[in-house]
């Protein structure tokens, strides 16, 4: 188990790279992984191994300044990537409740329209009419 450990913390970005690439592979089923283009995903795992590295970069200067340690382990690699599935899920959804709100808007913006140029040219014909009866009552007012 310690050989494992000690394999996987010293463990080039192509390892890391292939573990989140694998992770995120397995998460296709996912609507937000299933999303992702597979060069963004290849994207979104260097970035992940790269994060990974420069955390364990800055945990030797820490233990250098310090003199105190930040383990860096497999678990908390793949805790990383799972925190990021979770954050790009909850994005994905407001997203997605922000698009129907908007499609939702816009039929009622349509509907409203439609009912408005309706009630527009019965407006037009009302008035009309209430022209020419205030024309009547002004010739009657006239002749009295």
């Amino acid at each position: 188990m310690t050989t494992h450990f000690a394999w996987y913390a010293d463990a080039s970005g192509s390892l890391l790279n292939y573990t989140a690439v694998t992770s995120a592979s397995a998460c296709e089923a996912d609507p937000v992984m299933f999303v992702l283009q597979p060069d963004m995903r290849e994207s979104i795992a260097q970035f992940m191994s790269h994060v990974h590295n420069s955390v364990n970069e800055m945990s030797q200067v820490y233990l250098t300044n310090e003199r105190r340690y930040n383990y860096t382990t497999p678990k908390s690699f793949l805790e990383q990537i799972k925190l990021y599935q979770n954050l790009l899920q909850a994005k994905f959804n407001e997203l997605h409740a922000k698009t129907i709100r908007l499609e939702n808007g816009l039929e009622k913006l349509k509907s409203t329209s439609a009912q408005v140029s309706s009630h527009g040219s019965v407006a037009t014909r009302l008035s009309c009419g209430g022209i020419f009866v205030d024309r009547c009552i002004a010739n009657f007012l006239e002749c009295q």
